[in-house]
Order: C-alpha cells, then structure tokens, then sequence
C-alpha cells in the first residue's frame, strides 16, 4: 500500500497470474489500483489505455514500465521479472533528485524503496 499524502487514498500494487481465479487475465503482470474509500466502488484500475477494459495491455504494467503520479510525487517502476514474481521499485518525494549524489540525504520527505 502506498499511501497519497494528505489524504485517506492509496495505491496498491499486486502481481496477478494467468491461474485460478485469475486464469482469464490477459497476462502476467502487476496491477495497480487507486483505492478511496469514498467510492462507491472504492478501489479503481490504474490502466492508462481504457480504464473501463482491465484486459488490456494499459492494465498490465511489466518490465520497464514506470506509474507516475506526479501532483503526489509518487513513482512506481516494474524493474525486473523474478523467481517470484517482479521487482518493483516505489519511490516517493523529489525521486529524481533524492540519489543524485549517490548519497541519501537523511530527510524522509523523499525515498526509494525496491519490493520483491
């Protein structure tokens, strides 16, 4: 969960397989929802393409390809397929700026983190 600051939304970020309950879906990918509470369907697809047709490519975010949020300064990038799943990195705050130096400036109000 990632939380958009200065309010009660988030995102989620889930990896779907092609199995199961999932076995209709498109591909193997990481989805990503809005959620807000406040909804009467709370938790929207992040889809880029047609957010009305999650079983498009725009739903599916894969390797190399980055969500940006950008009024909430929230960034979040499929790196890399894994064993596992996918590696994900999630970075809040000034993220193009916050590891230029190589060296993190100790402030919380901009971070990187890497998920697996």
């Amino acid at each position: 969960m990632i939380q958009i600051p200065g309010s009660s939304r988030f995102y989620t970020i889930e990896v779907r397989d092609r199995v199961s309950y999932d076995g209709n879906l498109p591909g193997f990918a990481v989805i990503l929802h809005e959620v807000d509470f406040s909804r009467q369907e709370p938790a929207w697809l992040v889809d880029l393409e047609d957010p009305d047709n999650g079983a498009d490519a725009g739903a599916m975010w894969v390797p190399t390809e980055c969500f940006e949020d950008a009024p909430n300064e929230i960034r979040i990038c499929v790196e890399t397929v894994t064993t596992e799943g996918f590696r994900v990195e999630v970075a809040y705050g000034d993220w193009y700026g916050i590891f230029n130096d190589d060296f993190d400036d100790g402030t919380l109000d901009a971070w990187s983190s890497v998920v697996q």
